[in-house]
């Protein structure tokens, strides 16, 4: 495995870790500091998003992570 392929396999692994960690803290939201929290993953995801896309590597990553969309987060409806 190259070093790109490597890096590639370590983007897909936290990514997902972070949306599937994002999701579970949504669905589990009782008061405003757990709302606090799935912000806080809102706004890491959303960066790191951002900055896939930047580098032009997002299309390299999994599709559920070109797919994502890190405003589902923020609906007011609990997954």
């Amino acid at each position: 495995m190259n070093k790109k392929e490597t890096y590639i396999h370590y983007l897909n692994d936290t990514i997902n870790q972070l949306i599937e960690l994002a999701e579970e803290a949504k669905s589990n939201t009782k008061n405003e500091f757990d709302e606090g929290i799935v912000h806080g993953y809102y706004g890491a995801i959303l960066r790191v998003l951002n900055q896939l896309e930047a580098f032009n590597i997002k299309e390299d990553l999994d599709l559920k992570i070109q797919e994502y969309i890190p405003e589902d987060l923020l609906s007011c409806e609990n997954s």
